[in-house]
């Protein structure tokens, strides 16, 4: 019952993680979970559970742990983790729409440290799937005459 024995369980739960035995991992993150209560930690157990899920190749289910990790742990370390992973499942889907503003809310809120991969995500997903550009966005500069790329006189009819 003790704080280093939630711990422990916790640090369980993410050996078998990297053990590939996800099925066992997520059952000790659950059992971590419980053990925790409103710890900080918490979150971390909960996203370990939605990791597993996705590993275990259940992705509705891990879309659902990763929403319920950002929505009752949103101040938690795993929050971020858990929205950015949330944003991939989402591609992964064909969801590119949503996956749009997922990194959107990321993005315009800097949440914590895993701003700055949304953003390069976002951009990525932008560059393959241009119709998803805002319709109010600036235009792209045409380039300098003369430059790689720009039109010439002699190109026009």
């Amino acid at each position: 019952g003790t704080k280093a024995a939630r711990r422990a369980l916790l640090l369980g739960a993410e050996a078998l993680y990297r053990e590939g035995k996800y099925a066992e991992a997520q059952a000790q993150f659950e059992k971590a979970q419980a053990s925790l209560g409103s710890d900080n930690l918490a979150g971390t157990a909960a996203y370990g559970m939605a990791v597993c899920l996705d590993a275990l190749g259940k992705t509705n289910e891990a879309l659902a742990a990763y929403q319920d990790v950002v929505t009752r742990h949103a101040s938690s370390a795993a929050a971020g983790q858990a929205k950015l992973a949330l944003a991939g499942l989402q591609e992964a889907r064909g969801e590119f729409a949503q996956a749009l503003r997922t990194y959107n809310e990321m993005t315009n809120r800097l949440v914590s440290g895993w701003s700055s991969e949304a953003l390069m995500r976002r951009e990525n997903l932008l560059s393959r799937h241009p119709e998803l550009v805002p319709t109010n966005a600036p235009a792209a500069a045409a380039p300098l005459a003369g430059a790689p790329g720009a039109l010439t006189n002699a190109a026009v009819p």
